[in-house]
């Protein structure tokens, strides 16, 4: 889950992973995507499953922007 305050023009995108929330963030002078992710202990499969599919979202993101994203990436 991520909590973005309400004055804040953002869009929840969708993204395949429970595990996983992804938001944009439009800014007047600049777009930034934010992602809440969980890998749960240190199962490389889910790890490299996660990263993959945080590449994939990213590269759309940025493709479909037409511009600069920046990128936040967080979990616990």
């Amino acid at each position: 889950m991520v909590w973005v305050r309400n004055d804040l023009d953002a869009e929840q995108l969708p993204i395949e992973s429970p595990d996983m929330t992804a938001a944009l963030l439009r800014l007047p002078d600049r777009l930034i995507l934010m992602f809440s992710v969980y890998v749960q202990g240190s199962e490389e499969r889910a790890l490299r499953e996660s990263c993959d599919t945080l590449r994939r979202v990213i590269t759309e993101t940025r493709r479909s922007a037409g511009r600069v994203v920046d990128v936040v990436i967080a979990g616990d």
